[in-house]
């Protein structure tokens, strides 16, 4: 299901994210790689939203919260959601959802690590996501979005290591031929390294 564009949108990604519980870059992850929303664009670029894209991230946070994969129900109209997430919240639970601003402080930590090249604070970092969170969670409130920022900062060249901590103590890791002798430039660093490493965290979580 592809959703409507946006109509009568008016809303910034601060308030959206207030209203939504969602932090802006879980939002950003959401759109572009499943397109839960279609927001509109201010004069200047800026990303607006209307009260139906609030309405539907709220369903679809909710719905994650009860433990649901966002790719597996990101393409639902909103009744079915609404009907999932009923049902979720009338079944039996042990344990009560992970309040969001956790995730939003792990995702917070994870990048300041990541922006001081600490490879160990960050697996450790992961690893308490994802045991936090469950798997599914914390690929899609942590990991996707830090490697998406990543990513972005990257190309935008505000994201570069000191020329004295390069390469990553532990970036032979990214394959046999990846060694303190033959590691790639820094500009492919988040290619080379941090994406690997947490696929590897959440491939190996129970």
């Amino acid at each position: 299901m592809n959703p409507p564009k946006s109509t009568g949108s008016r809303h910034p990604v601060r308030l959206v994210s207030e209203r939504t519980g969602l932090t802006p870059h879980v939002l950003r992850v959401w759109e572009r790689r499943y397109g839960v929303v279609e927001p509109a664009r201010s004069a200047g670029g800026q990303r607006l939203y209307s009260d139906a894209d609030i309405e539907r991230l709220r369903l679809l946070n909710l719905a994650t919260q009860a433990g649901r994969n966002i790719g597996q129900i990101a393409s639902l109209p909103n009744d079915q959601l609404q009907d999932l997430i009923r049902a979720d919240q009338q079944a039996p639970r042990h344990s009560a959802p992970t309040a969001a601003p956790e995730a939003e402080q792990l995702l917070t930590d994870a990048l300041e690590l990541v922006e001081r090249l600490d490879g160990p604070g960050v697996e450790a970092t992961l690893r308490r996501a994802i045991t936090s969170l469950g798997v599914h969670r914390g690929l899609d409130l942590i990991v996707s979005p830090m490697l998406a920022e990543i990513g972005e900062r990257w190309h935008a060249a505000d994201l570069t290591p000191p020329t004295s901590t390069w390469p990553p103590p532990r970036c032979t890791a990214c394959s046999p031929g990846c060694s303190p002798t033959s590691a790639p430039a820094p500009p492919s660093a988040p290619t080379c390294w941090w994406p690997r490493r947490a696929a590897s965290l959440t491939n190996s979580a129970p």
